[in-house]
């Protein structure tokens, strides 16, 4: 199946790349107003605590790093928007994307890792099963709920 992400893959030298990968999960980066799976994201501490089947069912999204925040910024204010305000397609803003990972400051990111895939339904029952997964901030998060 299309994930609907890249994945991204080490090259070996400390850089990595992206490539298209298939997962068991279907993972769209954009919800229509269609009927959707509800999409659920997690960061890297719940991710590694996952069995090597269950990981497999998701999709690496992004690798967030303080770099590129800096970069973002300094991009956007010498084209003059002094008023830019980070987001993506998993996060908001950039408190948000703090919040998730549990940290106070930019400067605490350092290829942190989110990963997603499609779920049929997301219950209250699998809200507490995630959780108990996460130890830093909640890494969890539901997008296309009801």
């Amino acid at each position: 199946m299309d994930s609907g992400f890249d994945r991204q893959v080490s090259e070996g030298d400390g850089r990595t790349k992206r490539r298209e990968c298939e997962t068991q999960a279907s993972v769209s980066p954009s919800l229509s107003t269609e009927q959707v799976m509800p999409v659920l994201i997690i960061g890297w501490s719940v991710y590694d605590k996952l069995p090597e089947e269950e990981q497999k069912e998701f999709a690496l999204v992004e690798r967030y790093r303080t770099d590129y925040f800096y970069e973002c910024y300094e991009y956007e204010n010498a084209k003059g928007n002094k008023n830019y305000e980070w987001s993506d397609r998993c996060f908001n803003s950039q408190e948000e994307l703090l919040d998730f990972f549990g940290y106070e400051m930019i400067e605490d990111l350092n290829a942190d890792a989110v990963y997603a895939r499609r779920v049929e339904t997301f219950t209250d029952e699998d809200k507490k099963r995630w959780m108990k997964l996460s130890d830093a901030g909640n890494q969890i998060k539901v997008m296309g709920a009801k």
